[in-house]
């Protein structure tokens, strides 16, 4: 009889420990919280007067933190080496994010054809998504649409890359 209680104890307890474990694991917004170095990569056309060429991003790396602003938001605070800090409210759904729009100034270099696309081009960022792997890696794109100040031209680019690894 001991023996029997003993198997039905255990029989219990193992699942009881398991739905206890898997509480613990985060998700949603506390997934995301934390510090990650990042790099941003990516291609855009550009439309200069109606003659069109490609212009890869120029390589960006720098420190992401990432900070609570309710139970489903986030604040995704871009700190970019040598460069400027950029701040990218977004939405958390599981071990997902979803990026808000926003419009931020860059320049691009030379294209690969020699083209120089230019200064001073306001670009919305919008359509930002991704997810978290790992627990330590997310990855998310964003699509850019901008223009210079004086719309001769423009710019376009989708599945702009960024990845960040948890420090």
């Amino acid at each position: 009889m001991k023996r029997k209680i003993s198997n039905i104890s255990i029989g219990l307890l193992v699942p009881l420990m398991v739905l206890a474990l898997a509480g613990c694991q985060k998700e949603g917004v506390k997934l995301f919280l934390g510090d990650y170095s990042y790099k941003t990569s990516g291609v855009v056309l550009v439309d200069s007067g109606g003659v069109a060429y490609t212009c890869k991003l120029p390589d960006k790396i720098g420190h992401i933190s990432i900070v609570e602003l309710s139970k489903d938001s986030v604040l995704i605070i871009k700190n970019e080496m040598m460069g400027e800090v950029q701040t990218l409210p977004a939405k958390v759904v599981g071990d997902s994010i979803f990026i808000s729009s926003c419009v931020k100034q860059m320049s691009l270099p030379k294209s690969d054809t020699g083209h120089f696309a230019g200064n001073d081009l306001t670009v919305r960022i919008f359509n930002g998504r991704g997810r978290m792997f790992d627990k330590n890696t997310v990855t998310y794109v964003e699509d850019y649409q901008g223009a210079n100040e004086d719309t001769t031209l423009t710019i376009r680019g989708e599945n702009i890359l960024t990845v960040l690894e948890r420090n």
